[in-house]
């Protein structure tokens, strides 16, 4: 009995660590507009998205996922979410921006 307890309890932990994060956003283009047909993945996690006409995505990550990735036709670049826990991050170029900005300053 004890042991049936023990794999119920581990069941409901592990079903608590495996909830996806679900990370929405819109991408833009060096140019400023909104970037359609950008596949954005994320770490450790095998979905895969292609942004929409006007450059949202939304991606189902793993709640301890580092970074997101963005692969535009002739470039692709690592965005690192580790401290980020709002689920909606707008990504735009250059890549060089600080950890705290994103398209909209999201620390809004």
């Amino acid at each position: 009995m004890i042991s049936f307890l023990t794999l119920i309890l581990i069941a409901f932990t592990l079903d608590g660590f495996s909830k996806p994060r679900i990370i929405k956003g819109t991408v833009y283009a060096k140019n400023g507009k909104e970037a359609r047909g950008v596949i954005v993945t994320a770490d450790k996690s095998s979905d895969k998205y292609y942004t929409s006409f006007d450059g949202a995505y939304e991606i189902k990550a793993k709640t301890n996922s580092k970074w997101l990735k963005f692969k535009f036709p002739d470039e692709e670049v690592k965005f690192d979410i580790e401290g980020i826990e709002r689920d909606v991050i707008d990504f735009r170029f250059p890549a060089q921006m600080k950890k705290s900005e994103t398209a909209l300053q999201q620390k809004k």
